[in-house]
């Protein structure tokens, strides 16, 4: 986000000057200056120029050499990688490592360029990277920062090394280098002195009652010198934890109560008809074949009681052919025992008879009988 709008702002002024420069070559092909005095016109103009602290503007050409610079005017850099680059693109971001004789070392800078190819002029707009902040309108990037919500209240902010709050919601250009927090720690000096990590300090706002813990999540971008930090208190964040919670233990508890109601459904519905099988089984099992369940259904239970009455009415009509059989069989055996009672009665009658002997007698009994 800080890159890409320290690029759109390099950029910018890349073009406007490009602009400039089209305007006075119109002036000199229409003869209105000479072409001498075009190019010194503008180069008044974009060594007028500051870009950030020390950054500035200047014009090479494709074969290396500078046409326009601060110091270095007409000097050769053609030795001197970045420029062989600009050479080959012409137009463009760049970075690339600079040392000025009177630095120490080298430092990091950046710059974009756009080609004016009537009078070969690559323009450069140029910047050491340390020096960006100078260069960011944070309208870039700030409406971004300050959109995002940690929790119910906590947002992002960026301060520098000195503490002053480059963006805030409402704090913005304020210093809180010495700021303490409840229990008297300086957690901002905590931070830039750590540059990166996490913090967690106890606060209270001037509006609330009690103390809050707060937990801060900082990273330190050095081109910028800027801390951005994301806060918010804790109890913001344990919230969604208790909510969800408190969500599962009432789902839990709607669970619980449907599974209890699907229980009752079960037993209404499985439970009860097989109790009313079993109850008319025993009733069966003790003679009583007048057992009738009312079948009020079509599924497998519906089923099961349809064939139970079905096996009873088989029963019933079994032992009803039974009974009669039986009192048939009790007829015939009455009928029997007064036969062979006939017949004894016979038996002693003829065993009573006197003179009768010999084989006339049994003759005259075989006849008789």
């Amino acid at each position: 986000m800080v890159s890409a709008s320290t690029k759109n702002n390099l950029r910018a002024v890349a073009e406007l000057n490009k602009n400039i420069i089209e305007l006075f070559y119109a002036k000199y092909t229409s003869g209105e200056l000479t072409e001498d005095a075009a190019k010194k016109e503008i180069e008044q103009i974009l060594l007028s120029q500051k870009v950030g602290d020390t950054g500035y503007i200047y014009i090479v050409d494709s074969k290396g050499m500078l046409k326009v610079h601060p110091a270095l005017k007409n000097s050769d850099l053609s030795n001197y990688d970045f420029i062989n680059t600009q050479i080959d693109k012409k137009q463009g971001y760049l970075e690339y490592s600079w040392k000025n004789p009177s630095d120490v070392g080298e430092r990091k800078k950046a710059l974009y360029m756009n080609y004016f190819k009537p009078w070969d002029y690559i323009i450069s707009v140029s910047s050491y990277k340390s020096e960006f902040i100078k260069l960011i309108n944070t309208i870039d990037f700030k409406r971004n920062i300050l959109s995002l919500v940690i929790g119910e209240t906590g947002y992002m902010y960026v301060m520098n090394s000195k503490g002053e709050l480059i963006i805030h919601p409402k704090q913005e250009g304020i210093n809180i280098f010495d700021s303490v927090d409840s229990q008297g720690h300086y957690f901002v000096q905590e931070i830039i002195r750590e540059k990166n990590g996490k913090i967690i300090y106890p606060w209270k706002n001037p509006d609330e009652q009690m103390t809050r813990k707060k937990i801060v999540i900082y990273k330190y971008y050095e081109p910028m010198d800027w801390y951005i930090c994301s806060g918010v208190y804790i109890d913001e964040l344990v919230k969604p934890l208790k909510l969800m919670k408190a969500r599962f233990i009432i789902t839990s508890f709607i669970i619980l109560i449907l599974s209890v109601f699907i229980s009752i459904i079960y037993s209404n519905a499985i439970l009860r008809p097989i109790k009313t099988l079993i109850e008319a089984a025993e009733k069966l099992a003790k003679g009583n074949f007048n057992v009738i369940i009312k079948v009020l259904r079509q599924d497998e239970i519906g089923r099961l009681a349809n064939i139970f009455n079905l096996m009873v009415l088989k029963l019933k009509t079994y032992m009803g052919d039974l009974h009669r059989a039986n009192l048939e069989l009790e007829g015939m055996n009455i009928h029997l025992e007064q036969k062979v009672l006939e017949r004894t009665k016979q038996l002693e009658i003829l065993s009573n008879l006197d003179g009768l002997t010999g084989i006339a007698n049994r003759r005259k009994m075989d006849e008789y009988l």
